[in-house]
């Protein structure tokens, strides 16, 4: 038998209604700004990633078409696309594999109950894509910065690639690492906290 102390509860769909010694409270059942709500459905978690996934699809649809384009016919003399494809769009296709896979771990811990899953992901998965993507900045950096030129000794031709618009390039992967490890040491300090 439980036992009543004044408190009447009157509950509809969406707000829940306690009236406590005369006092009228209304509570709602949504998350208030600035809750993290999990255990939602697998169509809220589409939703809230929708926008990255977009992103990802993009990138994943250039790669492919750069690939395959190289694939269908490939020149040996062609040193400008032999090189990248080897040293940009495939290496930029398993990166965007790997923060695909990222992505889609933080739309499975939305849809779970426990909070340890989202811990996992917040600590650990984010962790280690904002690494992924430093690493792949870092290597970006360094391949738009080096010089590359290639003899091609059949022809008796020096090759060099056009740097016009390398300043473009450079800085936006330069705030590609400078944001992630902003994030990462937000992170740290969260968790070292």
């Amino acid at each position: 038998m439980a036992v009543d102390y004044g408190t009447n509860v009157e509950e509809t769909n969406e707000t829940k209604v306690v009236e406590t010694n005369g006092a009228n409270v209304v509570e709602s059942n949504e998350a208030k700004v600035g809750e993290i709500k999990i255990g939602i459905s697998l169509k809220e978690s589409f939703i809230l990633t929708k926008s990255n996934l977009i992103q990802r699809a993009v990138i994943f649809g250039i790669t492919i078409y750069m690939i395959y384009k190289h694939m269908q016919n490939q020149d040996p003399d062609d040193v400008i696309n032999n090189f990248l494809v080897k040293n940009i769009w495939f290496p930029l296709f398993l990166v965007n594999l790997v923060l695909t896979l990222c992505v889609l771990y933080y739309g499975f811990a939305l849809t779970q109950t426990s909070l340890r899953f989202l811990y996992i992901d917040v600590f650990y998965v984010n962790v280690f894509s904002q690494l992924v993507r430093i690493f792949f900045s870092v290597y970006m950096l360094v391949i738009i910065f080096v010089q590359h030129t290639y003899f091609v000794s059949d022809k008796h031709m020096l090759v060099s690639f056009d740097r016009s618009y390398i300043i473009i390039a450079a800085l936006i992967f330069s705030y590609i690492l400078i944001d992630s490890l902003l994030v990462i040491a937000f992170v740290a300090s969260i968790y070292f906290r």
